[in-house]
């Protein structure tokens, strides 16, 4: 299903983007950690929330007004990034087929962002521990060859050294080729 700019049907996400002649190695999705620790902090302000309009009713402050203003404040403050992390922890994808890796940034319904890197381009896949390596999840880092553009780096991805191996051995396979050639 599409909301806007938000697709929810990941089957039909890795097919797009998959050609007739590439068959897809492997999809990653972000950890849960990411939504746990928003949903976490969302709590912690929520409840500050609650006991400024209690406080505030308490000192004799028109509780509807102060409701008001405190539910609009909640809206826009803590619900709107919890809500946005859990697109970002539940849409969010990379896709690796024997050809390229697409990177799909999902982080509202109005916007979605598709990152598509030929495999020839990519000079090395890089792995950073995040939380002192206490988690089973990392950064994963991207350096495309001189000129095609910046250092890319995805946080939250779990089992990353196993996916970092995935994609150094697809780079591996891919280059084969070119190299027997010559």
């Amino acid at each position: 299903m599409r909301i806007f700019a938000l697709e929810t049907d990941k089957e039909k996400l890795k097919r797009s983007f998959c050609g007739p002649d590439e068959k897809i190695v492997c999809v990653v999705h972000c950890h849960g950690f990411l939504f746990a620790m928003k949903a976490i902090v969302a709590s912690f302000w929520t409840a500050i929330v609650i006991a400024i309009v209690i406080a505030g009713a308490s000192f004799g402050l028109p509780a509807g007004i102060l409701t008001g203003v405190a539910a609009i404040v909640w809206l826009i403050l803590i619900v709107h990034p919890l809500f946005r992390s859990f697109i970002d922890w539940k849409f969010d994808l990379l896709i690796l087929t024997n050809g390229k890796l697409v990177i799909i940034d999902q982080s509202s319904i109005f916007r979605q962002q598709v990152r598509q890197m030929n495999l020839e381009n990519i000079a090395s896949v890089n792995v950073e521990t995040q939380f002192g390596n206490i988690f089973p999840f990392g950064s994963l880092c991207f350096d495309l060859k001189e000129g095609l553009g910046d250092r890319m780096c995805l946080k939250y991805i779990p089992s990353v050294h196993d996916i970092s191996a995935n994609i150094s051995d697809a780079l591996m396979e891919y280059a084969k080729p070119q190299m027997l050639s010559k």
